[in-house]
């Protein structure tokens, strides 16, 4: 809730309007006509999972910003059952801190998957 508030106040900038430009073609030729430019050299994968959030969430920059919301959170998930596996639930709990402590987090609600 909190990681989705800050992605609402935060303004667009240069890069994430690469990735909602790309995501909001009409067609599929203007899709691969607008990755063929070069101007934005990502995967299509990060363009077509925003095109579903916004189709499912609304064109705003909460919708833009959730693949990228959901992808820290699932890294997150993935981090406390590793060390879980290996050692002791305090642990995980401890892990899991470190990406949310660091400079990470402040990446984790921008609509570009660094």
């Amino acid at each position: 809730v909190a990681t989705s508030a800050f992605a609402s106040r935060k303004l667009l900038w240069f890069d994430e309007l690469f990735t909602i430009y790309i995501a909001a073609q009409q067609t599929v030729e203007r899709f691969v006509q607008a990755m063929s430019t070069g101007g934005d050299l990502l995967p299509p994968g990060i363009h077509t999972i925003t095109r579903l959030s916004t189709m499912l969430f609304g064109a705003n920059h909460v919708a833009y910003r959730v693949p990228s919301i959901v992808g820290f959170w699932v890294m997150l998930a993935a981090i406390y059952a590793y060390v879980r596996e290996r050692g002791t639930a305090l642990g995980a709990c401890v892990a899991v801190l470190v990406p949310l402590a660091s400079g990470a987090y402040w990446y984790s609600y921008e609509a570009r998957p660094y």
